[in-house]
């Protein structure tokens, strides 16, 4: 996504990613699966996958029944960033800069259309595994009828490996909950995300594409 003329380019947002995906391809169970330059390790379970025809950003899905019928799912979506230069080398104020526009997105996109009404969007920070990561989590209140009586969760967690502001390269790892009201289906979990955090690895540079 890039922001409006006059507000420094941090990268595209995690939105722009799910339309990104729509073009890509589904794939065989695999482990790691790459991504930018690094590897993503899918989560145990029946997940389906799907990677981004660039190659720079992969979802999982997974879909909760009762019944029999699909009542809810998990969408875990990894993808690489850069940042440009104008934005700076500290990660927390390009961390910041990526939420302002992810929060001016969904103002803008949904809240505005009347999609849903967004509350409970929290910024923090959190370790994993030795990891520091910024996060924000939100919580959207679906009111199309399209989408039917549902609400999401999700926390968006951002890292920045070491040597970021030579290489300018940082991930983005979604995780979001969707549920129907009222469904008995798999509780939310926004930590399943973690472990996918803690088992991502930047592959070799002799082995990147």
């Amino acid at each position: 996504m890039v922001a409006s003329s006059g507000r420094r380019r941090v990268s595209r947002g995690a939105a722009a990613f799910f339309a990104l995906l729509a073009a890509g391809v589904l794939l065989a169970e695999s482990s790691p699966l790459r991504v930018g330059n690094g590897l993503v390790a899918p989560p145990a379970g029946d997940w389906q996958q799907e990677l981004a025809a660039d190659g720079n950003a992969v979802r999982l899905t997974r879909t909760h029944k009762w019944l029999g019928q699909p009542k809810g799912s998990t969408q875990i979506v990894v993808f690489a960033q850069s940042a440009a230069k104008a934005a700076g080398d500290d990660p927390a104020a390009v961390a910041a800069q990526f939420f302002d526009e992810e929060e001016r997105i969904m103002q803008e996109q949904g809240v505005a259309a009347g999609d849903y009404k967004l509350s409970s969007v929290v910024r923090g920070t959190q370790t994993v595994d030795g990891r520091q990561v910024f996060t924000l989590t939100y919580h959207k209140d679906l009111t199309v009828m399209r989408f039917g009586r549902q609400v999401e969760d999700a926390r968006l967690s951002l890292w920045f490996p070491d040597g970021f502001a030579d290489t300018r390269e940082f991930y983005g790892f979604l995780v979001s909950e969707m549920r129907q009201k009222g469904a008995m289906v798999e509780k939310v979990d926004l930590g399943r995300i973690e472990p996918v955090i803690a088992n991502f690895q930047i592959a070799q540079r002799d082995e990147a594409r």
